[in-house]
């Protein structure tokens, strides 16, 4: 979504793909394969270096972009590429990566200090089939934490990651639930 710069007035769409799988998903044996993991093209998550490549194409350096992206785009390469073009970049994380220091991200934001509060209504959850990644819930309100702090990630030895910088610096933040609820095991 681009914006205007002086008012924030909506200005369209600047990139958006319609992605379907074409083929069945490979079997998870398979996938986990040395030769399967080891490929650096082909992936299917290749789509989002792909459509920022376009995006920056587009807009010939007019402004700094900030590109939003799903946990599949959670690339050390595509975050670095990224800072390479002097942009920035919103990504949610599904890695827990090593940062400075020999820690993790996970574990260096589970100290950070939480900046702000917000309340949040969450909708009720019916239940699901078994293999459903969150179980029901009934409507609630939230408060959820938002805590921030500046990292130094460490590149992984993940082939497509060759040629990138050894670390990136980074702002990580993290949102999570203050005083959630006891689940219901």
């Amino acid at each position: 979504l681009g914006l205007r710069a002086g008012d924030q007035e909506p200005i369209g769409i600047l990139g958006c793909q319609t992605w379907a799988r074409q083929q069945p998903p490979m079997p998870k044996k398979d996938r986990r394969k040395y030769a399967h993991q080891a490929r650096t093209t082909g992936k299917e998550s290749d789509r989002w270096n792909a459509a920022i490549d376009a995006v920056e194409g587009r807009c010939h350096d007019a402004a700094p972009l900030i590109h939003v992206v799903d946990r599949e785009g959670d690339q050390y390469r595509l975050m670095s590429n990224v800072i390479a073009r002097g942009s920035f970049f919103v990504v949610r994380a599904q890695h827990d990566r090593k940062v400075s220091g020999k820690q993790t991200i996970w574990g260096a934001i589970e100290d950070a200090q939480v900046i702000f509060d917000r309340e949040v209504a969450l909708s009720r959850r019916r239940p699901k089939h078994k293999r459903a990644a969150h179980g029901p819930r009934d409507a609630r309100v939230a408060k959820l934490g938002v805590s921030a702090t500046p990292l130094e990630i460490e590149r992984s030895r993940a082939p497509g990651n060759e040629g990138t910088p050894a670390t990136l610096s980074e702002n990580v933040v993290r949102v999570a639930e203050m005083n959630p609820p006891k689940s219901r095991s």
